[in-house]
């Protein structure tokens, strides 16, 4: 409970950290509301904050990693929280969007992606591995900057599709649709396989590269299909509450 209070996700339940930051964003949600509108004095006061937030929750954490040095002026910036940055960054994209700027195109989308998963892996080899001998995943984390170019590059990719065909739509809804449920559990999923000894099975099989691509793959269709399923017996079962067919009697 103290842990909760402290917006974090009690062991072992560790990779549900995301449900914590979910809850504050709709804590925050109506501050946000109220300076995400495309005016003058709220759009002054919006990317006024989104600067200051990025500094303190992107930029200097960056810096930390990369130089070792600590910087502590972002513990006293108010609302320091990465999740607004990226709110906030995705909503002025929106605007990029809208008014249809030459920024919202696939190949810069794609160009930030690349340039943000190589910056990753060349500061996890050159930076986090030789500081300690381990892979500490320094620079995997969300608030460093190299995973939000990454990020931006995704939205923007995203943003610049014209899906016409329907079945293409409907398929990526139904994607969107499940992706908060395969969340919720791949990760018992994937202490099931290995305590089954699925995962050391297969990369016996076919090396490290290839057992853990296969496993991944494994793990997100066994998602896919127990989200699809649980969504599916909820929705007839809200059907039948609403029709009254579960309380009707011979």
């Amino acid at each position: 409970f103290i842990m909760l209070l402290g917006w974090k996700m009690p062991e072992p339940n560790f990779w549900l950290w995301y449900i914590t930051t979910l809850v504050k964003i709709y804590f925050f949600y109506p501050l946000l509301q109220r300076i995400c509108i495309d005016k003058k004095e709220e759009n002054f006061v919006r990317r006024s904050y989104l600067v200051i937030c990025f500094l303190a929750t992107i930029f200097f954490p960056t810096i930390k990693q990369i130089f070792m040095i600590d910087i502590p002026v972002y513990i006293y910036t108010p609302l320091p929280f990465y999740a607004f940055a990226y709110i906030l960054i995705g909503y002025e994209l929106s605007l990029f969007y809208e008014r249809r700027s030459k920024l919202i195109n696939a190949s810069f989308g794609v160009l930030l992606y690349i340039c943000g998963s190589l910056s990753t892996y060349l500061c996890t080899k050159y930076i986090d591995i030789p500081f300690n001998g381990d892979f500490d995943h320094l620079f995997f984390n969300y608030q460093m900057l190299n995973v939000v170019v990454s990020a931006i590059g995704l939205i923007i990719v995203f943003l610049s599709l014209e899906l016409k065909e329907k079945n293409i739509n409907r398929w990526i809804n139904i994607l969107g649709e499940t992706t908060f449920f395969v969340y919720l559990i791949h990760y018992p999923i994937i202490f099931k396989l290995s305590k089954l000894g699925v995962l050391d099975n297969f990369i016996l099989q076919l090396g490290n590269l290839g057992g853990c691509l296969i496993f991944t793959i494994l793990v997100f269709i066994l998602a896919v299909a127990i989200s699809r399923g649980i969504q599916i017996c909820y929705r007839n079962f809200k059907a039948l509450f609403r029709s009254g067919l579960l309380f009707k009697t011979k």
